[in-house]
C-alpha cells in the first residue's frame, strides 16, 4: 500500500512540474498566447459560460 502512495505522489509531482512549465514558460513567455485575438475571444466565451452556469 505504501508503494502505491509513493507512486501516486511521484506522478502528482511530475504532473505539477509539467503543468507549471506549460503554464508559465510556453503559454506566457515563449508563445505569448495572451496577446492573440483568439485568446481574447476564448476568454470572453469562458466568462459568458461561467456567468450562465450559475
Amino acid at each position: 500500500m505504501e508503494v502505491l502512495l509513493i507512486l501516486a505522489s511521484v506522478c502528482l509531482i511530475l504532473f505539477m512540474i509539467l503543468a507549471t512549465f506549460d503554464g508559465f514558460y510556453l503559454q506566457i513567455f515563449k508563445f505569448a498566447l495572451f496577446n492573440r485575438d483568439e485568446s481574447t475571444f476564448e476568454h470572453k466565451t469562458y466568462m459568458v459560460r461561467a456567468i450562465l452556469s450559475h
